[in-house]
């Protein structure tokens, strides 16, 4: 990583961002409402990367919680757990709290081409969106508040990714499937494309998930045989609740 010396503006101009609006109680709002979004944005990746990274974790108005699994391969999975209304009302009591700006802001580490933290919260009524750089790291010459506060901010990260445990498999109705590259000839275990289901174009494609839970299960990296002879590797992204595939706003 490319080391740089701190220029003399305010951090927190660069990496905080807040909006308010009027939005229903937790009560009236749809099982797919978003309440606490936690993902990574920017950094030196290729587009491909960017095009289908999931958020680090989700949480739901419903109590359902999904966290990505960090698993390798060309279909995107992430983990699926239940919380109940008081551990809900919990989180976005602890998110409330990490997310206010330190006293010394957000600090900026020495640190290029690496991502950011974003953080969405939505509580009472207001949606919150906090964009801290290279959480990860810590800061010099800065308040210790600043380092105690990105040190309390990653633990609740890293407790409510741990809350949606490892053993259930978010099911989507719907992928987005992304065309990464030409293989060379096709292997013995490479998958057979549906001749009755439109092959993938360059760019995003929607498809329903049903046709493809058995394949999907062990496709790992195996490329794709389309109907007209060509070979391809796919990249799988789920179309999470408060999402619609191929036309995210995040």
């Amino acid at each position: 990583m490319i080391k740089f010396r701190q220029l003399g503006l305010s951090a927190a101009l660069l990496i905080i961002t807040s909006v308010g609006f009027s939005t229903p109680s937790i009560a009236s709002q749809s099982s797919s409402t978003a309440l606490i979004r936690v993902e990574q944005v920017g950094g030196f990746v290729g587009p491909n990367v960017l095009t289908t990274r999931l958020p680090q974790v989700v949480l739901y108005s419903d109590g359902r919680i999904l966290a990505s699994t960090n698993l390798d391969g060309d279909v995107r999975r992430m983990y699926e757990g239940l919380l109940s209304k008081s551990a809900l009302l919990s989180e976005i009591s602890l998110f409330a709290k990490v997310t206010k700006i330190p006293a010394g802001g957000w600090g900026l580490p020495p640190v290029a081409d690496v991502p950011s933290t974003q953080i969405t919260l939505l509580q009472k009524g207001v949606k919150k969106v906090v964009n801290v750089y290279a959480l990860g790291f810590t800061v010099d010459s800065v308040p210790s508040s600043t380092n105690q506060a990105r040190s309390a901010l990653s633990k609740a990260i890293n407790k409510l990714v741990s809350l949606a445990g490892s053993k259930k498999y978010f099911q989507p109705t719907s992928y987005e499937v992304w065309p990464q590259a030409a293989a060379s000839d096709p292997s013995q275990n490479s998958i057979p494309w549906p001749k009755l289901i439109a092959a993938p174009h360059d760019g995003c494609n929607k498809v329903s998930a049903k046709p493809f839970l058995m394949e999907l299960k062990a496709a790992g990296s195996t490329p794709w045989i389309f109907p007209d002879g060509s070979v391809e590797r796919l990249t799988w992204r789920p179309a999470l609740p408060d999402e619609v595939a191929c036309h995210r706003t995040s």
